[in-house]
């Protein structure tokens, strides 16, 4: 499984588990809502430097 892949995995546990919206985390990441979705889908992947401030998004929002 990919480093994508996982992440992924964590950010739809945030929502099924949490109630974290999608909207919210793109929010966090600076990023724009669609583009979000479309990496959800697995269209591309992120950048080393994304990957890393999602991981830092997940852990906080994880720990609310």
């Amino acid at each position: 499984m990919s480093m994508d892949d996982l992440l992924r995995q964590q950010c739809k546990e945030l929502k099924i588990y949490q109630g974290v919206k999608y909207s919210e985390i793109a929010d966090y990441l600076e990023i724009k809502k669609n583009s979000f979705y479309n990496w959800l889908k697995g269209q591309y992947t992120f950048s080393q430097e994304r990957q890393n401030r999602l991981k830092e998004v997940i852990t906080c929002l994880k720990e609310v």
